[in-house]
């Protein structure tokens, strides 16, 4: 949880910091802040009720964390609303039909980024340049693109159905539920189908061969 000031308009500015809960933290911001051998930090001690570094989405965006368990089986991703603060360590992109949720949630997806991504120790690390910028997803037409979507879709519907649930809780290493599972595999199907298979892929391999064959074509 995190105070977010950042729409607060003046008169609501001063209203909030009656609270003395409230004052007493902007103020050890401020200290904080005014300690800091940074310039840019030192400058920011001015306002202690604003984050230094703001990246929240003006409504319900894509959340792609920047580090996740190695273990899984598939990238954690979800749909936030706009009220879930984006932290440095969240990733965010507009997804308005769902496109990017599907193919991030993908085993071909995760085959890239555990062959060209980062790790924190032994876990991958999401970059939007290296792993989003160079995934070599070639053009797709409409029909497989709306098929791709509604397997999101069926993802979703499949998470709700435990809403107790945490996101970290669904996609725990062989725990994952029946419904979950059969939801994931359709959508790989259909993602397989639009990098370029003929058919469902059955390893990692298979997966990286027509990733870089994809990726050599529309590298030119």
């Amino acid at each position: 949880w995190c105070l977010w000031l950042a729409d607060a308009t003046s008169q609501e500015l001063a209203a909030i910091k009656t609270n003395p809960n409230v004052a007493s933290r902007l103020e050890a911001v401020r200290e904080l802040r005014e300690r800091s051998p940074k310039p840019a930090t030192n400058k920011s001690s001015r306002t202690p009720h604003l984050f230094e570094e703001r990246r929240q989405p003006n409504g319900p965006y894509l959340g792609i964390p920047q580090t996740f368990a190695d273990s899984r089986h598939y990238a954690t991703v979800a749909r936030l609303p706009k009220d879930v603060i984006a932290s440095i360590k969240l990733f965010t992109a507009e997804d308005p039909d769902g496109f990017l949720f599907s193919v991030i949630s993908s085993s071909m997806f995760l085959a890239w980024q555990r062959t060209v991504g980062g790790r924190m120790k032994s876990d991958p690390s999401f970059t939007n340049t290296i792993v989003w910028n160079t995934l070599p997803l070639p053009p797709i037409d409409q029909n497989l693109r709306s098929e791709v979507i509604s397997a999101g879709d069926s993802i979703m519907a499949a998470r709700a159905l435990a809403p107790e649930k945490s996101l970290a809780e669904h996609y725990r290493p062989n725990a994952m539920s029946a419904e979950l599972v059969e939801a994931h595999s359709a959508l790989d199907v259909l993602v397989d189908k639009a990098f370029g298979a003929s058919s469902g892929c059955h390893a990692n391999e298979d997966r990286q061969a027509i990733l870089f064959k994809r990726y050599k074509e529309l590298s030119g």
